[in-house]
């Protein structure tokens, strides 16, 4: 994997929330579809669509977005789905409790308890082992009673980015900058 900086260029959303961003950078800097976005604090998404000179990055937030993810400390698996929106387009950040996720199918056993850290678990295929996604804001049981369920706070302030760092697993033609985060 190959680190490529990229600044976000634009925010889009459907209803008014963001679900998308977009980046300066694209094919031309060996950036493809499924590629990793990450800032220094932690997980902000995948690239899910890409052209020359530009990406499109699904949010980790984005309900349609599923990782799987382990307590750091317990090494509990589980699947994180993002909790909502993070911020509108008149610039206005939500809560700190929109910017969450829900972590589910947790055995009932988990020691996985409030302030454990989660990062992927490299399960799935997509997103590798080992970045950090969150906290876990609290741990209840699911309504069916068969696992729990965790609420994640996100590591990453999705509403107020400006420059992440994409892992670019194609070749391309090395940027300034390029370096891991």
């Amino acid at each position: 994997r190959r680190w490529v900086a990229a600044q976000v260029i634009a925010r889009d959303g459907e209803a008014g929330w963001w679900r998308t961003i977009r980046l300066d950078r694209g094919t031309r800097d060996g950036i493809a579809i499924h590629d990793v976005v990450v800032a220094p604090e932690g997980l902000v998404g995948t690239v899910r669509a890409v052209s020359p000179h530009t990406a499109d990055v699904l949010l980790v937030s984005d309900p349609g977005c599923r990782i799987a993810v382990r307590g750091v400390r317990t090494a509990d698996c589980g699947l994180l789905a993002g909790g909502g929106a993070v911020g509108r387009p008149d610039g206005m950040a939500l809560l700190a409790s929109a910017a969450s996720a829900m972590m589910t199918y947790l055995p009932p056993e988990s020691g996985i308890q409030p302030g454990d850290e989660v990062a992927t678990s490299g399960l799935g295929g997509v997103f590798p082992e080992g970045y950090r996604v969150g906290t876990v804001e609290s741990v209840q049981p699911a309504r069916s009673g068969l696992y729990l369920e965790a609420r994640v706070v996100l590591a990453a302030d999705l509403a107020r980015l400006h420059l992440v760092w994409v892992g670019a697993q194609s070749l391309g033609p090395r940027r300034d900058g390029e370096a891991p985060p």
